[in-house]
């Protein structure tokens, strides 16, 4: 077994400004296992932007992701440092140690801050780190001393920054999707509003058959943030505000487009208030066969990560003592009951999926929101 030390250090150089989020995952074409010793390629005293050490579990120039910062790592005598640029402005160092094989630990002398910040409410000094790979992913894993997963990051490779940008992009928009689905009633007028994951919505009881197109603000230009506007089929565009029991659409006065952007995101007093009645419409097949990321899952309540982990099971037939989570898979035409959600063989990926479900559902239990909120969108 190995172990490696985790550092985190405030970067004194402000990287571009960059939000990433995603959900769903293309594997990474990652190297592969190589032999049992390390390399030293010259003495301590270069700058830690230099090659120094090869370890065999992390490749230099390799850029892994949590969903929200990227990290490009630079190996040195000692292990590999990692620089992450979050979705503002600034970035991190943290600093990995190998000693052994795959583990790894996080280390004593890392500001309790900055670990929290970057890997998780829950991660702390002395954590578990395991370089490990599932269904093709490879992931750098954090467990407590109880062995529950507490922060992941999974590894894209060591493609060039367009690339990992215009991946970042496709999941980015899927996720909002996935978040607005759903069937909603304006509190104002009572009409009905249902949002599908494929970009299709309704009003007042109609046919879903209407297209939204996702847009993103001036500010996000060229760094990759999530889009948090929606321009409808009749040409209004409405900035999008998450509330406590749904959304809030907030109309543009005079929206100037430019291709997926609005360079004016001046807001009118013309509002949509809509109240979330059901996740009927809400969906994540995909949850079997790509990879959840950590931080794409924070966007979703407690109950749709609980349909979400449930979902993996019912895929394959399971069924659920839980009668609001067994009636809600009734409805679904894919469903086919088969036996005990229990009894369900899952893949590796499926299990690691749930364990990062099940990761996020306690972060969202345990921290309180404002906190939590403090933690992943903080400078």
């Amino acid at each position: 077994m190995a172990f490696v030390v985790l550092s985190l250090v405030s970067c004194n150089e402000k990287p571009n400004r960059n939000k990433n989020t995603a959900v769903a995952s293309v594997p990474a074409n990652t190297e592969q296992e190589t032999s049992k010793e390390d390399t030293v390629s010259t003495d301590d005293n270069l700058p830690c932007d230099t090659v120094k050490y090869v370890d065999r579990n992390i490749k230099d120039g390799s850029v892994w992701t949590d969903g929200r910062y990227l990290f490009t790592a630079k190996t040195f005598q000692s292990g590999a440092s990692f620089l992450g640029i979050n979705q503002f402005e600034g970035g991190y160092f943290f600093d990995v140690t190998h000693v052994k094989g795959r583990t790894y630990a996080l280390s004593d002398n890392t500001e309790l801050e900055f670990i929290r910040t970057m890997l998780g409410p829950y991660s702390k000094a002395g954590c578990k780190v395991v370089v490990e790979k599932v269904g093709g992913y490879k992931l750098l894993c954090c467990y407590d001393s109880k062995d529950h997963q507490i922060a992941m990051l999974r590894c894209m490779g060591d493609r060039d920054e367009e690339s990992l940008n215009e991946e970042v992009l496709v999941v980015l928009d899927q996720v909002v999707r996935e978040v607005y689905a759903g069937e909603y009633v304006d509190k104002k007028t009572g009409k009905k509003w249902s949002f599908t994951t494929d970009g299709k919505y309704s009003v007042a009881g109609g046919a879903i058959n209407k297209k939204y197109k996702l847009m993103r603000g001036p500010e996000a230009i060229g760094y990759g943030w999530e889009p948090d506007l929606v321009r409808l089929a009749d040409g209004s565009v409405y900035m999008v505000h998450k509330t406590s029991d749904g959304f809030t659409f907030k109309k543009l006065k005079h929206p100037k487009i430019q291709g997926d952007c609005c360079l004016d995101i001046t807001e009118s007093k013309e509002e949509i208030r809509l109240q979330c009645v059901s996740k009927a419409y809400a969906k994540w097949p995909y949850s079997s066969t790509k990879l959840l990321e950590p931080y794409a899952l924070v966007e979703f309540d407690k109950e749709t990560l609980r349909l979400m982990r449930c979902e993996i099971y019912a895929r394959h037939g399971g069924t659920f003592d839980d009668k609001t989570v067994q009636s809600h898979f009734d409805h679904k035409s894919w469903y086919v009951k088969k036996m005990d959600h229990k009894k369900v063989k899952l893949s590796e990926l499926e299990k690691k999926n749930i364990q990062t479900i099940e990761m996020v559902e306690a972060w969202l239990k345990g921290t309180k929101k404002k906190d939590l909120d403090t933690l992943i969108y903080s400078d």
